[in-house]
This record gives C-alpha cells, sequence and structure tokens, in this order.
C-alpha cells in the first residue's frame, strides 16, 4: 500500500523565471490546474470536458477549449 499522495502548492515554477505574465505553475492535481484556467479565462465560452483513460491507470484529464473558437 501506497502513502496518501500531498498535493503541492501552487507556486511560481523555479526552473522558468518570467518577468511579464503569470508567476504560478501547473500541478499534478487537475483540479487545481483547471481553477488556475478559470482563474485567468473569465469567458462562459470556456468549456471542460472530463475523460478517464486507461485501462488500468485510470487516469483523469480534461479537454479544455473555447467553444466560439473550436471547430466542432
Amino acid at each position: 500500500m501506497y502513502p496518501p499522495k500531498k498535493d503541492r502548492d501552487v507556486q511560481e515554477p523555479e526552473n522558468e523565471k518570467v518577468i511579464r505574465g503569470s508567476h504560478q505553475g501547473f500541478i499534478e492535481n487537475l483540479d487545481s490546474n483547471i481553477n488556475l484556467i478559470r482563474q485567468r479565462i473569465r469567458n462562459s465560452q470556456l468549456m471542460i470536458k472530463y475523460y478517464e483513460l486507461g485501462m488500468e491507470s485510470n487516469k483523469n484529464v480534461a479537454i479544455i477549449y473555447m467553444n466560439n473558437l473550436a471547430n466542432p
């Protein structure tokens, strides 16, 4: 049995310093990453579709797109 995984906090990436722009980077937690995107893009056209991939790993993934810009 593996110990429970502790999630990291959202923080500035150490290996990619920026002067202008966001000082936050994605982490391993899908929900935290989606919340970062929702904070930056406040638009009713932002669509998120969730999927579960893999026969054994059952990884959760999300497809994020602008409904008015994406080709159906």
